[in-house]
């Protein structure tokens, strides 16, 4: 209700202000004509303030009055990404309205020379403000919009993109510095050599900090490996615990905390453990060369069935592939299904274990390291 009786007035103010022909009738008081500033009554000083005022407070309150109105009739749900981008425009609005009444006191009253030349001066910066401040704001709206429609890692919707959002309005921001000091007169040469130079000496410091940055974003693009994978990078090998925006973390086999700077990760060759498809194991058993051929084959009959048929196998090939030096050696390449390397090891315990025993149940004799000498006489 109070926003209403608000509305109310500076409609009745702004209704005064054309039917008084912008003097609010302050004209009509003797002793406010008469007394006069820099060739000016103060009645005009007092009504530009008094329609200054009822601009202020109007673009205040209707603009967010009127977005409101918007709102409702164009956005259905609160939480849209249109809503949002409603509330984000408010602030640039108010500033454009102020701006365009301002525009309006320039053109109804009349100035000295020294007074108009100085209010323009104002107009000027007010519009260089309300144009950073929306250029500002749309940068926000356009990262808003990122952020709602990505499909990103926690990491990247909460840290990189907020990061990147503060950057580019920082930029906006001095543009409009730059714009600003430039249409009031002001020798910007100075400012850019100024910034050139704090530029380069902030950019030669934080080099380092912002490649690490950029190499995060690189590792959210890229997506060589996400949280949990257990990766082998730089001679470690872990499983990865957080993706920061400097460095990534990763928890070594033997427990200890790796922290690795993300510009390190993006110049590396990286293994991802965890999204190999299947395990490959290469086994070979030795088997003595006193075994017959029937025995032989019952050998790689009962690898092939123990390692084929378990559960978790993918692939296996068995095969009597050579004549070692001391053994019949039988290749066993199989390719096993898991995830982590505590079940890979479980599984392959289990079917050496099985394989052991069938080949005692069949009196298969695996063979060790073994020389046979000859010893040649000569005779005297």
């Amino acid at each position: 209700m109070k926003n209403y009786s608000s509305i109310l007035i500076v409609v009745f103010g702004y209704i005064m202000f054309a039917i008084s022909g912008s003097m609010f009738w302050l004209d009509k008081v003797p002793f406010l004509v008469e007394i006069r500033f820099k060739e000016v009554s103060s009645a005009q000083y007092l009504a530009f303030f008094i329609f200054l005022f009822i601009s202020f407070l109007g673009a205040s309150l209707l603009v967010p009055f009127g977005m409101k109105i918007v709102k409702k009739i164009f956005v259905r749900n609160k939480s849209s990404f249109l809503a949002s981008v409603f509330t984000l425009l408010i602030n640039p609005c108010k500033w454009i309205v102020l701006v365009i009444l301002l525009k309006v006191a320039l053109e109804v009253y009349s100035w000295p020379l020294w007074i108009s030349s100085m209010l323009s001066q104002v107009f000027k910066l007010f519009v260089a403000v309300s144009i950073t401040m929306a250029f500002a704001k749309m940068i926000d709206v356009i990262f808003v919009f990122w952020k709602t429609r990505t499909n990103a890692d926690k990491f990247f919707t909460e840290q990189v993109i907020p990061l990147l959002n503060r950057v580019v309005r920082y930029i906006v921001i001095f543009i409009g510095f730059v714009t600003a000091a430039s249409n009031l007169g002001i020798d910007v040469t100075s400012i850019l050599a100024l910034g050139s130079v704090g530029g380069l000496a902030v950019g030669l410091a934080t080099q380092d900090l912002l490649n690490n940055v950029f190499g995060g974003v690189v590792i959210f693009l890229d997506k060589p490996f996400r949280i949990g994978d257990r990766i082998q990078i730089q001679g470690y090998d872990g499983v990865v615990e957080m993706i920061g925006v400097r460095s990534t973390r990763i928890r070594s086999l033997d427990g200890f905390l790796v922290t690795i700077p993300n510009k390190t990760i993006c110049d590396s060759m990286i293994t991802n453990v965890a999204k190999r498809p299947s395990i490959k194991t290469t086994i070979n058993v030795g088997i003595t060369y006193e075994t017959t051929v029937e025995k032989l084959k019952k050998a790689i009959q009962i690898a092939e069935d123990i390692y084929g048929n378990y559960k978790a196998t993918e692939k296996v090939i068995v095969s009597f592939n050579q004549f070692g030096d001391s053994a019949l050696n039988v290749q066993i390449l199989h390719w096993l299904n898991a995830d982590a390397a505590d079940n890979y090891l479980k599984h392959i315990e289990t079917m050496n274990l099985e394989l052991k025993a069938r080949y005692d149940m069949e009196h298969i004799d695996f063979a060790y390291p073994t020389q046979t000498l000859y010893m040649k006489q000569i005779p005297n």
